[in-house]
């Protein structure tokens, strides 16, 4: 019987996406696992996105709607939909994107391990769910639970395969409400709340540090739309990956250790140049992040940057 199930919030922050809500809200609904409550809450929108909320919410009494005053931004809207979540467990999912019919049903099992951290799945990206152009955050790892100290260093490696979206994982409510924040100790004066980028991947790195394993699907069970709103698309003046590399350096000096910096730092320079094709001042790079890097720590990176890139060619020269 489903009251003896534990409730599983699915949080959809909206903000004017008339187009896609109503096949978004269904997909919540539509799960196999049915003690779920799904959580809409509109940032202001100024189409019909509201309207038909109202329209839906008329007819399915496990869909709660709340409308906020005045735009919050993106990450404050999201913290919204974790305040009000009656779950134990906590699902994002974006206005614009859709998860498989047995989300819940396949995810939730490995929660009921209380040393587990998250549940994260491989997600489908294109502009429809049967016109699929890329899938995203494959498990990289030989099992799909991973120890939560190898997870926190293949990201500080970069490997591009870890997710950062949380559109794809399923964590405890508790953790959701404590690890999603935009106040990120950086030296840049990056707007995260008005973004995400940043955000999104700490609430997995700052969950996992307080427990012993992660967990990593294979399953295709979400779908991200590709669309010419999206941030990623957009992605003004590269905030999404300045965002990261902020963001990800600081969790680095302030939660893993000096070796694990010196890696992301490494990682960042590296990417910088593979995404702009040519040569980037690497001091100039290290102290946009970190103001106190000196010349001895820059060569440690530059050096250990090296050491990634040739073990990097060398794996794609074996596989």
């Amino acid at each position: 019987m489903t009251h003896t199930l534990p409730l599983v919030s699915i949080l959809i922050p909206v903000y004017n996406r008339e187009k896609y809500i109503e096949e978004c809200i269904r997909s919540a609904l539509n799960q196999t696992y049915r003690n779920v409550e799904v959580v809409v809450v509109d940032n202001c929108s100024t189409d019909k996105t509201w309207e038909l909320c109202e329209a839906l919410a008329a007819k399915e009494s496990r869909l709660r709607i709340y409308r906020q005053d005045v735009n919050v931004g993106p990450v404050k809207n999201w913290q919204t939909c974790g305040r009000i979540a009656s779950g134990l467990y906590s699902k994002l999912l974006f206005s614009d994107d859709l998860i498989e019919d047995n989300y819940i049903e396949k995810t939730l099992p490995y929660l009921q391990d209380e040393s587990v951290a998250f549940v994260s799945t491989s997600a489908k990206v294109g502009e429809q769910p049967e016109k699929t152009l890329r899938v995203l955050y494959k498990n990289i790892f030989p099992t799909e639970t991973v120890q939560s100290s190898t997870y926190l260093n293949c990201l500080a490696l970069g490997k591009p395969e870890l997710p950062y979206s949380p559109g794809t994982a399923l964590f405890r409510t508790r953790d959701f409400q404590k690890n999603l924040s935009f106040n990120i100790p950086t030296d840049h004066p990056l707007k995260f709340e008005n973004h995400g980028a940043g955000p999104d991947v700490l609430l997995f790195a700052k969950t996992a540090i307080n427990y012993k394993k992660v967990v990593f699907l294979s399953n295709e069970l979400v779908f991200f739309r590709s669309h010419e709103d999206s941030i990623t698309i957009q992605n003004p003046d590269n905030i999404v990956h300045r965002g990261y590399e902020h963001a990800i350096a600081s969790f680095c000096q302030h939660n893993l250790n000096r070796k694990a910096t010196i890696n992301w730092l490494s990682c960042v320079w590296l990417g910088r140049m593979k995404r702009n094709k040519r040569w980037i001042a690497p001091l100039t790079t290290f102290r946009e992040i970190d103001k106190s890097i000196g010349i001895f720590h820059a060569v440690t990176i530059i050096a250990n940057a090296v050491k990634i890139y040739t073990i990097q060619k060398l794996q794609r020269l074996i596989n």
